[in-house]
């Protein structure tokens, strides 16, 4: 979304490089004969890392270390491309989308200021 609106900031969680996940991760039990097809189609506006290399916006970015449906190597591509200024927090050992643990909270808290004052809301 921020690459294609304007925004300030954003605030990620565990997002998904759908064809890249599509073809490295779901693509082997189905001998890639599914997975290169479904990636294939995928919107080329959706692309998580295409996106992530043009969003200029600052990003707090909140990976799940134990995500078994979007694996940290695949978010990590993510936050790699992205090309403004960013953070990253990870919550060890935590599902997806789980609510982050007292430290990651902590951390989070602590690099909210930063996000809002990369995005000149509080310069």
């Amino acid at each position: 979304m921020a690459a294609q609106r304007p925004v300030a900031a954003i605030q990620l969680q565990d997002p998904p490089p759908l064809r890249q996940l599509t073809l490295g991760y779901h693509g082997w039990w189905n001998g890639w004969l599914l997975a290169v097809p479904v990636a294939l189609r995928l919107p080329a506006d959706i692309d998580a890392i295409t996106n992530a290399r043009t969003t200029k916006v600052p990003c707090l970015f909140i990976t799940s270390g134990g995500d078994i449906r979007i694996p940290p190597r695949f978010q990590q591509r993510i936050f790699d491309a992205l090309s403004g200024p960013k953070q990253q927090v990870i919550i060890a050992n935590a599902r997806h989308c789980a609510p982050p643990d007292a430290a990651a909270a902590t951390e989070i808290a602590r690099l909210r200021p930063w996000l809002l004052r990369e995005a000149a809301i509080l310069k």
